[in-house]
């Protein structure tokens, strides 16, 4: 009986081996995968604050669209009104 119970314990602590190397290959796998998530995250996030910025004065834009018309046709009759004043060709060679 003594041998019976020692086989029986060696082929316990074969399978437990193989079951224990399993989970850390999968639990090594999980990592990875997590880390390649975290990664694009980080990149989709930093695009996203990226375009935001860019599209601040365009979605401002289309919060305020009478205060946007305003503003858009008090440059054009200021524009309008500095060129009559001043001359167009003084304020193209100004530009040059």
């Amino acid at each position: 009986m003594p041998g019976d119970n020692e086989d029986y314990r060696k082929y316990l602590e074969l399978q437990f081996k193989g079951l224990h190397k399993s989970i850390n290959a999968h639990a090594h796998d999980t990592h990875d995968r997590l880390d390649n998530i975290q990664k694009q995250t980080e990149k989709t996030n930093g695009r996203v604050t990226e375009l935001e910025e860019q599209t601040t004065a365009i979605r401002w834009c289309t919060r305020n669209p009478k205060l946007s018309i305003a503003i858009l046709l008090v440059s054009v009759i200021g524009i309008i009104t500095l060129c009559s004043t001043i001359g167009v060709e003084y304020i193209i060679s100004l530009i040059r």
